[in-house]
Parts: C-alpha cells; sequence; structure tokens
C-alpha cells in the first residue's frame, strides 16, 4: 500500500510511504542479489528473481494509477496539463517500473524530465535517511524553493512534470543507493 502526502498546495509533489512486510534488511539483501544492466552509474533490474521483490513490485504497480488519479484531482495539476476531463489523462499514458541501482557517483544535476513524462515516482531501501543520496526539488532551474525527499525506507516521491518541477538526485557515498522508479508515460500514436 502507498499512502501520499501532498508537500502544499501549489507544488505537484507527494511524499510517498509505503508498507510491506518485509525488513530492510530482507529486501537490501534481496536487491544486492538482483542482475542489473546498464553502461552507467544507473543500472536497471528488468528480471525480478526475489519472491519478495516481486511482491513488492507488484504491490506498488496496482498503486501507481491511484496515485495519477489523485493527481488528476489536483487543480494545478489540471491547469498545467490541460485536459479536458480527468479520464482523459488516465486513458492516455502508460507506466513503466523498475528497480534501479544507482552506483557510487550518480548524479543526474538538475533538471525537469522530458515533457512525454507526465508524472514520476521513487520508493528508496536505505535503511535511514542520507542526505547524501537524496532527490531534491526545486521551482527554478537556479535551485529556488528547495524541498528534499527522504531516501528512507519505504519512502519516496511521487511528481508531476510541469516547467517549475526542477529536480536533481545523487548518490554521494561509497554504497548503492537501490530505488524503485516509476514513470507516467504519454501514448503517442
Amino acid at each position: 500500500m502507498l499512502i501520499s502526502k501532498y508537500t502544499d498546495d501549489w507544488r505537484l509533489i507527494a511524499e510517498l510511504t509505503a508498507s510491506w512486510p518485509y525488513t530492510q534488511e530482507e529486501v537490501y539483501k534481496e536487491l544486492e542479489q538482483q542482475e542489473y544492466h546498464g553502461n552507467d552509474l544507473r543500472t536497471y533490474c528488468h528480471d525480478i528473481k526475489s519472491p519478495i521483490l516481486k511482491e513488492i513490485f507488484d504491490s506498488v504497480v496496482k498503486h501507481i494509477p491511484l496515485l495519477l488519479a489523485e493527481m488528476s484531482d489536483q487543480p494545478v495539476f489540471q491547469e498545467k496539463w490541460s485536459f479536458d476531463y480527468k479520464g482523459q489523462i488516465l486513458n492516455n499514458v502508460t507506466t513503466d517500473c523498475f528497480f534501479v541501482c544507482d552506483k557510487p557517483g550518480y548524479n543526474t544535476d538538475i533538471h525537469i524530465d522530458c515533457r512525454t513524462q507526465v508524472c514520476t515516482g521513487m520508493l528508496f531501501f536505505n535503511k535511514v535517511n542520507d542526505t547524501d543520496q537524496i532527490t531534491k526539488f526545486y521551482t527554478t532551474h537556479n535551485k529556488d524553493n528547495e524541498i528534499c525527499m527522504s531516501s528512507e525506507y519505504r519512502k519516496g516521491w511521487y511528481a508531476a512534470n510541469t516547467h517549475d518541477c526542477w529536480h536533481l538526485g545523487v548518490n554521494n557515498t561509497n554504497r548503492n543507493r537501490y530505488a524503485l522508479l516509476f514513470i507516467n508515460n504519454l501514448k503517442l500514436k
């Protein structure tokens, strides 16, 4: 299950809290045993072998449409995405979801996502909130109005992709940062 709480009335960023019956140590051990692919500092696990991780994955995938529906109810989201009715956005997205491993030195630098991405979210698996393995959100590329999102176990975020949703993600530690990344993409014909 995922519980979301919006950071304020005007930003389209929700803090997420997940619940599942596994300890951080159990999940982290399973994450370390998965196969990740990629040639850079962010690698992806597309073939989940662990029953524990598969259960977590399926639980999150089941809740992503609810997060998007909740986001669609936000008046600011309706204004920024200019859709005529709620079903218009809900019926015109696909969802990608995968475990990622951000290796030491990973740094996205400040950016906004590709405009075909409607919303993006992450859930983290660290034992504690580590400010050296964090995601930060801003309202401009000058890093105004900073919000730091927790990287602690079962915590995360879900954010609408808008012109004022600048963010960065880092792993400035000597250990891997594991997360579950999910993206709502526009269906393009």
